[in-house]
């Protein structure tokens, strides 16, 4: 049985899940019961994803998908912590939202989120760009390369912003 990383530091498990957000408290009770070989098969799967990367990588130099598959959704949204619904409904919708920033955060490969324009909404949207392990100096060229281009691109704010709701504040 996996022991919760608080009951090993001797905190209650209890008491953090107690003090936790309805979702955040979901993954910790689920996490509570799994086994040292869940544990184990959920390394292999990630050493799988890992070397599917460096393959992928020795043939390509980068990896281009949307920087999210959904758009920017509400604050305390479908996708918040604060959520009190199944944990197996939430993860599924955040899997989907996350289907191309997840593989690459499994793997450890270096990525970046660049600005692409603005959608016809006006809500600025974005690229995201992975590379090979050890890459992020590419990465950050080729980002350097399209702020030069495009400034304009990367003054963008969306129609609301949290800039301008702090700004009205002060």
């Amino acid at each position: 049985m996996y022991i919760p990383l608080a009951v090993v530091r001797g905190l209650d498990a209890d008491d953090v899940a107690a003090s936790l957000t309805p979702m955040a408290r979901r993954h910790f009770e689920t996490a509570r019961s799994y086994s040292t070989l869940d544990l184990l098969q959920a390394m292999a799967g990630n050493n799988t994803v890992t070397r599917a990367f460096a393959g992928f990588f020795d043939k390509y130099d980068l990896l281009l998908c949307p920087a999210s598959a959904v758009k920017a959704p509400p604050a305390n949204g479908p996708f918040s912590l604060l959520r009190d619904e199944p944990l197996d409904l939430w993860l599924g919708r955040f899997a989907d939202a996350g289907r191309y920033t997840i593989p690459g955060n499994e793997a450890g490969v270096p990525a970046i989120s660049l600005p692409a324009g603005r959608g016809s909404d006006g809500v600025p949207i974005g690229v995201m760009l992975n590379a090979r392990h050890g890459a992020e100096d590419t990465l950050l060229a080729i980002a350097a390369t399209l702020e030069q281009e495009r400034p304009a691109w990367f003054a963008q704010r969306p129609p609301v912003s949290v800039i301008d709701s702090v700004a009205a504040r002060t």
